[in-house]
């Protein structure tokens, strides 16, 4: 019964969300016409190998597959490809229309895209193929696309959170914003274009949070800087990300010392406590801009890099590893862009820093998952996703402060060590690939979570996956001991 009856809560809730993107024209009442996309088509009987080298060629990842070249009787892609010839055993040799999703559905090009979205939700698919008035394919319809249109385009939860004034109004926009990324989760969309959502959404909130806080306690006596430090501060949130941010502010003379202290120390309290109301967690080691410790002027926060770079404990340098990753939110950017120059400045000159980072990095405990066929394991074994991912992480954060690149985020950080040659190519793609299957997968867990009504956890028990799922995982980690190599 509770669980029937979260599932017409949840309806409801998708329903009016429906409803608001409507009332603002946001993409849902547009003509199905301005999102179509180019098709290619093969013979049904051709090889799977020759499919997979007409995407390649044509850049796509979906091919049409017809018979007589008339009649169009299915669909292959990139998850067909990827799922059923690896479940089917198949030879690549095999002819195409064997992985085919079949029957095609079709759709007028004068179709909305909410009418669309709804005929895909309700038949479980990702593609349709679309019709002009004289009944000609015109092209397909890509819930992927369509997706990728609404995380480049948060102006719809901009305009609500910026309309906010209470902190009830912007825990209503989080969770409209939550049941857009369960569409995206169940879709193909990367990992990527998820976390960039759920961090220019969290920018946002953390954004309207300090506004009305400085229209309740007056206009701050100094400039200064409000920034995010770990996941926030790498773009890398996911639905279970707790608060991780801090305040540089400008040096002061002594006289006016407490004064801006105490003001600073205010704003900081009251952001945290509605970012916390909102559903952004207070962190549990108290790195938040409500502590005093990190709501400092500019000198102070320049004094911490220096200790923590000049004199690396072990220990010290491995809870400081999170104040490295930090990037400006609101206020004055120069601040931060100061705080960063010194230490970029510092970091190629302290070999004992560069040591402790990677030995800290090497030393780290790898998971791995014990046999492939899990399946026939009941009880399933328990990965925690989010240290899995650490690996990852911590191994573009050292290559990249060794090399003086200021990116935060961790895919930025990888495509740059690849720009400059320190890592070769088809290395940084499979560490892409790997970060990107464990992201997605974390994302979809914690979901999951949400829907039967649990803690939200990183914790991720392998009996839910499917033989390929666990086949590919056990391969993912069996890769990071390679990366620790490489910092070794």
């Amino acid at each position: 019964m509770f669980q029937y009856r979260w599932q017409e809560k949840e309806k409801t809730e998708t329903n009016n969300l429906i409803a608001e993107l409507k009332s603002t024209l946001f993409l849902i009442e547009q003509p199905l016409k301005e999102y179509i996309i180019p098709f290619h088509a093969v013979d049904a009987d051709s090889p799977i190998s020759s499919s997979i080298e007409v995407m390649l060629k044509r850049k796509s990842s979906h091919l049409l597959l017809t018979k007589n070249k008339t009649d169009y009787i299915g669909i292959i892609t990139d998850s067909d490809i990827q799922k059923r010839v690896l479940s089917l055993k198949l030879s690549l040799e095999n002819p195409s229309y064997l992985i085919m999703s079949s029957p095609i559905f079709y759709i007028g090009e004068a179709t909305s895209v909410g009418d669309a979205l709804i005929l895909c939700e309700q038949q479980g698919l990702n593609h349709l193929v679309v019709r002009g008035e004289d009944d000609k394919i015109k092209g397909l319809f890509s819930t992927k696309e369509l997706y990728k249109n609404l995380t480049n385009s948060l102006l719809f939860f901009i305009h609500k959170v910026n309309k906010a004034e209470t902190n009830i109004e912007l825990k209503a926009c989080y969770k409209s914003l939550q049941l857009l990324i369960k569409s995206l989760i169940n879709s193909d969309i990367s990992a990527n274009y998820i976390t960039n959502l759920t961090s220019s959404f969290s920018d946002v909130v953390i954004k309207r949070a300090i506004e009305l806080a400085i229209k309740e306690i007056g206009e701050p006596p100094v400039n200064f800087s409000f920034i995010c430090l770990g996941s926030e501060g790498r773009k890398e949130e996911s639905l279970f990300t707790d608060q991780d941010n801090a305040i540089i502010y400008e040096e002061v003379t002594f006289e006016r010392e407490a004064l801006v202290s105490e003001y600073f120390h205010k704003l900081g309290e009251m952001v945290c406590n509605s970012l916390n109301q909102v559903g952004y967690t207070f962190c549990k080691g108290n790195i938040m801009a409500k502590n005093p410790q990190w709501n400092k002027p500019i000198s102070t926060w320049k004094k911490y890099f220096t200790s923590w770079i000049t004199a690396p404990e072990p220990q010290n340098l491995l809870d400081a590893t999170v104040f490295f990753d930090f990037r400006n939110v609101y206020g004055n950017p120069e601040l931060a862009t100061d705080l960063r120059k010194t230490i970029n400045d510092m970091i190629p000159n302290q070999a004992v820093f560069l040591y402790q980072l990677a030995n800290n990095t090497f030393n780290a405990k790898i998971q791995q998952i014990s046999s492939v066929n899990n399946l026939a394991n009941k009880e399933g074994e328990i990965i925690d996703l989010k240290s899995s991912i650490n690996h990852i992480i911590m191994f573009a954060r050292t290559y990249s402060l060794q090399n003086v690149i200021s990116a935060t985020n961790t895919l930025a950080r990888l495509n740059a060590l690849e720009a400059k040659h320190i890592i070769a190519k088809n290395t940084i793609d499979e560490i892409i690939y790997s970060y990107n299957f464990l992201m997605k997968l974390r994302f979809r867990n914690q979901m999951s979570l949400i829907e039967k009504n649990l803690p939200v956890s990183n914790s991720l028990n392998t009996k839910s996956l499917n033989l390929i799922e666990i086949s590919t995982l056990k391969n993912v980690l069996s890769k990071i001991p390679d990366y620790h190599n490489k910092i070794k």
